[in-house]
């Protein structure tokens, strides 16, 4: 599932991030999960929020990419740019 990195909600932004946890609790992804959980749930919507949850994502793909199947590297990639876009406001 792909989201709209223009458009995405709060909510489909979390729904996408709970999608790719529970996927990796079930395969048992302890890397991609560790990395995960650092920045997801958001602490908060603000800068400092947002900058946590896009070093985990990013965090998640320079660390754990090889316990990622291809869909879930390109979500986590959408996830980057989300969180990028809150962060830098772009």
């Amino acid at each position: 599932m792909a989201i709209d990195i223009e458009r995405a909600t709060l909510e489909e932004i979390n729904a996408e991030a709970r999608r790719l946890v529970e996927a990796w609790c079930d395969r048992r992804c302890l890397n991609a999960l560790r990395l995960a959980l650092a920045g997801w749930p958001l602490a908060n919507h603000l800068t400092d929020g947002w900058a946590s949850f896009m070093d985990a994502m990013k965090n998640v793909r320079a660390m754990a990419r090889a316990e990622l199947t291809e869909e879930e590297l390109n979500a986590v990639d959408d996830l980057v740019r989300v969180a990028e876009r809150a962060v830098y406001r772009t």
